[in-house]
């Protein structure tokens, strides 16, 4: 089977860096399958404060500006990766069609082009967050072949009519009913708010991501349980995340207890936290480690007792099952990307997101807990992670997609 894969979401050359999320299922098809990437770079008219907010460097944004014409070739695992770069909508809040239409079809010639010079004939297509563009386009590509939709957190704000009019709100879960052979999400809380908004091709299955499991892990046994508590943050320092509802909980805390937080990442809000450590009197209790590679993270999971995330707007949250695999007492937050995989009180515990005063009483809660308890939902986390390997993962998405492509006869969705 050939499958052809639009993202923007696929790690490859570009200066814009994106997460391996999609890449660390889509590796395990290539024993059997022929499997290419369309990487979509989507570029503003102007850099933007937003995006300088953002981190987007001017030299990346005129490496960007520099490639809009022509394709960028790179291959992962097997895996074939052909990045285009185009102009975003300047307007994607509007109803008007006229603009989007052209950056539409302009971007369906590129990819029909290459195609065919591939000589790529795909059975089927799979478009990762595809409200952003992709679903715009993806009626003009030439392939008669099933098509996949797999939705993110941030095609649901495009089908919120706080974010936008109800006239675009519509038109895009038409879009989405009509030019997909099937929908899937990517977490089971966007599968709740999916099934709210009915979309018709929508399939009661979940594309999670998987976690890489060390063979050099140990079973815990907890015998200084509680003793000084280890709690560690690791991911990026952006307000979304809730590093300041953690540390404002932590502050709440009885001065009995004794415990040590360590915050492994960079970003934006690093000045803002440390000050906010310094007016919490938390300095003593809590130490920045910065940017860390993956294995030197893994270390960290494998010598503390809490990890905690109550970030919002998370479509899964690999650390969190990262987290679990080392058989942390993992805490995430409540209708996110990881409600439905931790289960509050059996593998972890779910709390209000930026709830500083539920937070705080987690804590105490997970404080008070006999020994027993901590190593059963130790023991539960590190069992759950278990059977979220990447591999795992990666053979249940392609049993999906085969699913899908098996059972659709010919013709446009």
């Amino acid at each position: 089977m050939k499958i052809l894969i639009i993202t923007e979401l696929y790690p490859d050359d570009s200066p814009v860096k994106t997460t391996n999320a999609v890449h660390d299922l889509a590796r395990f098809w290539t024993d059997e399958h022929e499997v290419v990437c369309v990487k979509e770079e989507w570029l503003t008219l102007s850099l933007s404060k937003e995006k300088r907010l953002r981190g987007m460097k001017p030299e990346i944004y005129r490496k960007q500006l520099a490639s809009l014409f022509g394709w960028h070739d790179t291959e992962r695992d097997g895996i074939a990766v052909y990045r285009f770069t185009n102009i975003a909508d300047p307007f994607p809040h509007m109803v008007y069609d006229g603009i989007r239409n052209l950056i539409g079809r302009i971007s369906a010639y590129k990819i029909n082009r290459r195609l065919r010079k591939l000589c790529f004939q795909p059975d089927v297509i799979v478009a990762h967050m595809p409200l952003a563009e992709t679903v715009h386009y993806i009626s003009d590509l030439k392939p008669d072949c099933p098509r996949i939709a797999v939705i993110h957190s941030s095609d649901l704000d495009r089908l919120d009519e706080t974010f936008y009019k109800k006239e675009l709100v519509e038109k895009n879960l038409k879009l989405l009913s009509g030019e997909f052979s099937a929908v899937f999400a990517r977490s089971y809380s966007i599968l709740r708010r999916l099934e709210e908004k009915k979309p018709g091709n929508l399939r009661q299955e979940v594309i999670c991501s998987g976690v890489p499991i060390e063979s050099e892990y140990r079973e815990r046994t907890w015998d200084e349980w509680p003793g000084r508590v280890r709690i560690l943050y690791a991911g990026d320092l952006i307000e979304r995340k809730g590093v300041h509802t953690i540390l404002r909980s932590l502050s709440h805390l009885g001065k009995d207890r004794l415990f040590e937080f360590v915050i492994i990442g960079e970003g934006r809000e690093r000045k803002q936290l440390e000050e906010m450590i310094r007016g919490l009197s938390l300095e003593k209790y809590t130490e920045f480690k910065g940017f860390l590679p993956r294995s030197e993270v893994y270390r960290y999971m494998g010598r503390s007792d809490i990890f905690v995330m109550p970030s919002r707007h998370e479509t899964l949250g690999l650390v969190y099952l990262e987290a679990m695999s080392n058989g942390c007492i993992t805490i995430g937050a409540e209708n996110e990307g990881i409600d439905g995989i931790i289960r509050h009180g059996v593998n972890g515990f779910l709390v209000e997101a930026f709830n500083e005063n539920a937070l705080t009483e987690l804590f105490e809660k997970i404080w008070n807990m006999e020994k027993e308890e901590i190593c059963r939902i130790s023991s539960h986390a590190r069992k759950t992670a278990e059977q979220y390997t990447q591999k795992n993962m990666g053979k249940r998405y392609l049993d999906l997609i085969e699913n899908v492509a098996c059972n659709r006869g010919s013709g446009a969705p």
